[in-house]
């Protein structure tokens, strides 16, 4: 339980006094709040840095920002085009196969269908009395 607060506030970077009484008494705690210490000093150490660092990286940049705006990647409108002249081509192909016979046969019963449907509706609307 020492061991889970102690590491707690070695995380928030805090210290209380039962933190340091751990520290103390625990190898494992105090070899971890060592590296924390030790990365800490190394990050606190001023860098020194070539003034012609930012002119080179920006001029990197540039150059590889001009050369992917020079290459156009038509990858994914062939891929487009491909996948529609492979559609239109299907719906061709089976459009020459298709049986109509079938489908006009069963448009035909419907529409016989409908056509009796109505002029019974009209017969029996006929025979009703007015009065």
């Amino acid at each position: 339980m020492e061991c889970a607060h102690s590491k707690q506030n070695m995380v928030l970077g805090t210290t209380d006094e039962r933190s340091r009484s751990h520290l103390s008494n625990c190898a494992e705690c105090s070899r971890i709040q060592t590296g924390i210490d030790h990365s800490m000093q190394l990050l606190d150490e001023p860098v020194d840095v070539p003034e012609t660092l930012l002119s080179r990286i920006l001029s990197r940049k540039e150059i590889s920002f001009s050369e992917n705006k020079k290459q156009k990647d038509f990858s994914l409108f062939f891929q487009f085009s491909t996948v529609i002249a492979a559609a239109i081509m299907l719906g061709i192909v089976l459009g020459f196969h298709a049986n109509t016979q079938i489908l006009n046969s069963k448009n035909k019963r419907k529409t016989d269908a409908l056509i009796e449907l109505r002029e019974m509706h009209h017969l029996n609307v006929d025979r009703q009395p007015l009065f």
